[in-house]
């Protein structure tokens, strides 16, 4: 079997995950629809597929404004613990750390900006395009439009990449 068929096998077996009592607990947090809330997680699930089979090669992967329900989600699913840990074990062989960016990143980013605002912008850009490339190779141009256009519930593409 190919490494490719590999990943799509992985890549729907994350995608089958269920998990009511995050949906239940995340639609009353937000009042959110019960189909709001299952695109939301299906989008996380390809988030941690991207970081649970990412490569020493591959750029940095933040999540972005855009994404924010998918942000919010991930934190009511680290609650449940050990539901959390056995779904990274399960798919992917190690917990997936949620890293917010610390106060020495944060100053150093301000730093650059106000040294060189246009080396700054040219450089962020750069890794920017890097970014959504990675995640366009990775999951299409659908979960690209999806995740850097704005909220995520409000796209109704359907369960398509």
């Amino acid at each position: 079997m190919s490494k490719t068929n590999n990943s799509e096998q992985l890549l729907q077996s994350v995608l089958g995950y269920k998990h009511p009592d995050l949906l239940n607990r995340f639609g009353d947090k937000y009042l959110l629809t019960d189909d709001e809330c299952e695109e939301i997680f299906r989008e996380l699930k390809l988030w941690l597929y991207l970081v649970g089979t990412r490569t020493s090669d591959a750029p940095p992967l933040v999540i972005l404004s855009p994404m924010e329900d998918i942000d919010n989600i991930w934190h009511e699913f680290l609650l449940y613990t050990t539901d959390y840990a056995n779904f990274c074990h399960t798919y992917f062989g190690h917990f997936i750390h949620h890293e917010p960016t610390r106060i020495a990143d944060r100053l150093k980013l301000q730093q650059e900006r106000e040294c060189n605002l246009q080396a700054f912008q040219t450089k962020r850009r750069a890794e920017l395009e890097i970014f959504i490339g990675y995640v366009y190779d990775k999951l299409g141009a659908k979960v690209c439009h999806r995740w850097f256009s704005g909220r995520v519930a409000e796209s109704k593409q359907g369960a398509s990449k």
